[in-house]
């Protein structure tokens, strides 16, 4: 299968291209492209990693009740990047989009910045640490 983030849904402020991911997954197999699933999650994906049966997402949580219809002076998403306030590991099915537990990270990780090895997912963070998790 394939999962990924479609920018086509995004909403928010006018300025940023950052705003929230909406994910979708399709079964590659089977010759369709249109999406088998798509969920809006509560986390600004800086890092994504895919294993066999999930699909993690790491960032700053999105404070998607906070995003503001019109352009404001500082947008809550660049701000959330940018910011050293923590952020979230969201843990997501790949077969149908549902969200599964989530974990609170004291720092968010660097774009790109998850990867897995054996059983361990490490992160490594804007605080500078890298966070091993079994």
């Amino acid at each position: 299968g394939h999962v990924g983030a479609d920018g086509r849904g995004l909403w928010g402020p006018v300025k940023s291209p950052f705003t929230f991911y909406r994910l979708y997954g399709r079964d590659i197999k089977s010759g369709n492209n249109k999406p088998d699933w798509s969920n809006r999650i509560p986390v600004l994906g800086q890092a994504l990693l895919l294993t066999k049966d999930t699909l993690f997402v790491a960032g700053p949580k999105t404070p998607v009740g906070e995003i503001p219809k019109d352009t404001p002076d500082v947008d809550p998403l660049v701000a959330a990047i940018e910011s050293s306030r923590g952020g979230n590991l969201l843990a997501v099915s790949p077969a149908d989009g549902k969200i599964l537990p989530s974990l609170d990270l004291k720092s968010s990780p660097v774009f790109d910045g998850m990867l897995a090895s054996g059983k361990n997912i490490f992160i490594s963070t804007k605080s500078g640490e890298v966070v091993c998790l079994r």
